[in-house]
């Protein structure tokens, strides 16, 4: 688990184990992620692990309409459309922290975001607007 976007990890293994603290299997592989609502999956060798994305750090706050992502999801290529008065930095992560795209005070409406040649998968697109930060997931195709 990371919580400052891939820059320290920490293990976190709580699930994997049943109420004994007996492993389920030897070596776990996490094959599948996926979001529904508020939880994350992680489809393993020895099931499904299931979470509050809450728990795990990773809280995606409303916006009030304040920015939108679209089309979500896509081949790679999107906009970010926002109705901020003020310039915004933006920064986009991928699932594993790793910042793949950054822009500092930006002051257009929308703006046009290739990542095609970037790894398919979920992405956090991270808005800074003077005091707040709003983010949103979105997924490459």
């Amino acid at each position: 688990m990371s919580s400052d976007y891939g820059i320290t990890w920490s293990q976190f293994n709580e699930g994997f184990q049943d109420s004994t603290g007996t492993w389920f299997c030897s070596q776990i592989n996490i094959r599948s992620i996926a979001f529904m609502g508020t939880d994350i999956y992680a489809g393993t060798d020895c099931g499904v692990w299931k979470r509050s994305i809450e728990v795990l750090g990773i809280n995606e706050l409303s916006n009030n309409g304040q920015f939108t992502l679209y089309p979500n999801p896509n081949k790679g290529k999107f906009e970010i459309h926002t109705s901020s008065i003020n310039e915004v930095d933006i920064e986009i992560f991928s699932f594993l922290g790793e910042k793949v795209f950054s822009t500092t005070n930006f002051t257009e409406k929308s703006i046009e975001i290739d990542l095609s040649n970037s790894l398919k998968g979920i992405y956090f697109v991270k808005l800074y607007d003077g005091e707040k930060v709003l983010s949103k997931k979105i997924v490459i195709q």
